[in-house]
C-alpha cells in the first residue's frame, strides 16, 4: 500500500503550486494509476481467501469421506465446512462489484470512485471483523477435535489437556495472522483512501 503514499504526496506537491497551475484532469489519470494498482492488490486478496476457502471444503469433504460412520467428525467437519459458506458468498458478491466497477474518467469521477472503495472496504472490513468473532473460535475448535477423535487414540475423552493445547495454538496462530492480514488489507488502506479523499477534495474539487 505504499503507492497511497506517492499520490498523497503528489496532490500535496501540486497543491503548493496553487490550483490554477495545476492540470486536473492530468493530475487525475496519475491518481487511477495508483488506485488500479490498489485495486490489484485488493483483487489479490479476494483470490487468496477464495482458494482458501476452496481448500478448506475439499479438506472437510476429505475427513467426511475418510471417517464415514464416525459421527461426530463427520459433524465437525461439515459445520466448519458450513460456516463459512455465507463469508464464501459475500466474498464473491463484493468481488463481482468491485470488477464491474465503472472506470473514472475525469476528476469528479475520480473522487467519486475512491469515495466508493471507501465504503465497500470500509463494509467489507465490518463484516469481516464480526465474522471472524465466531470463525476463529470454532474453526479452531473443529480443527482440534478432529484432530484427537480422528487421528488420536483414545479421542478427546482421553486427551482433554492435549485438545486443549492444541486449540489454543490453533487460536493464537488464526488471531495472529488475521490481526497482521487486516492491518496490511483494511487498516492501512482505509486510512490512505481517507487521506486521498480529503486531499483531492481540497485541492481539486475544493
Amino acid at each position: 500500500m505504499e503507492s497511497f503514499d506517492e499520490v498523497r504526496k503528489l496532490w500535496n506537491a501540486n497543491k503548493a503550486c496553487g490550483v490554477d497551475d495545476v492540470k486536473a484532469e492530468a493530475l487525475a489519470a496519475n491518481i487511477r494509476k495508483r488506485l488500479a494498482q490498489e485495486r490489484r492488490t485488493v483483487m489479490e486478496y479476494f483470490w487468496a481467501v477464495f482458494v482458501y476457502h476452496i481448500i478448506l471444503y475439499a479438506l472437510a469433504t476429505h475427513v467426511v469421506i475418510k471417517f464415514y460412520g464416525n459421527t461426530l467428525v463427520m459433524i465437525l467437519a461439515s459445520a466448519c465446512a458450513v460456516l463459512h459458506v455465507p463469508f464464501t458468498m459475500v466474498l464473491l458478491k463484493k468481488f463481482k462489484a468491485m470488477c464491474v466497477a465503472r472506470a473514472a474518467e475525469t476528476a469528479h469521477e475520480v473522487s467519486a470512485y475512491v469515495a466508493q472503495q471507501y465504503e465497500q472496504v470500509q463494509a467489507f472490513f465490518i463484516l469481516k471483523k464480526r465474522f471472524d468473532l465466531i470463525s476463529i473460535p470454532v474453526t479452531c475448535g473443529c480443527m482440534a477435535a478432529t484432530i484427537f477423535e480422528g487421528y488420536v487414540p483414545g479421542g478427546i475423552a482421553n486427551n482433554v489437556l492435549a485438545t486443549l493445547v492444541v486449540f489454543a495454538l490453533l487460536f493464537g496462530a488464526f488471531v495472529w495472522a488475521t490481526r497482521l492480514d487486516n492491518r496490511k488489507r483494511f487498516e492501512k488502506p482505509l486510512v490512505h483512501l481517507d487521506m486521498i479523499m480529503k486531499d483531492f477534495s481540497a485541492t481539486v474539487i475544493g
